[in-house]
């Protein structure tokens, strides 16, 4: 979503009895930023749940989830959106736009 040069990834650790698992962007610290890594998560974990049968069918975001996001990386996060529903079958909503496959 923010070009090249900057790399999404997750961070897992594992503890004794638990795992820790932080999504990332590398990039500055900054609240959109931050934003735009739940963005990515939720997605990633919904699709999870989808295939394996265990959660709903939809996601749900609400408009202040972009709150701090540029344009431009607000209309890349729904084409995602758009293009995880396509591959994924399922719902994603947000305050502002609602997909349905």
């Amino acid at each position: 979503m923010y070009g090249e040069g900057r790399e999404a990834y997750f961070a897992i650790e594992a503890g004794r009895t638990s795992l820790s698992i932080t999504p990332r962007i590398d990039a500055d610290d900054s609240r959109g930023i931050n934003n735009v890594v739940i963005f990515c998560f939720d997605p990633a974990l919904a699709v999870l749940a989808h295939r394996h049968e265990r959660g709903p069918d939809f996601l749900i975001h609400d408009s202040h989830l972009y709150d701090g996001v540029d344009e431009r990386q607000v209309a890349r996060a729904l084409a995602l959106a758009a293009e995880v529903r396509r591959e994924s079958l399922g719902v994603y909503q947000d305050s502002g736009c609602h997909i349905r496959w």
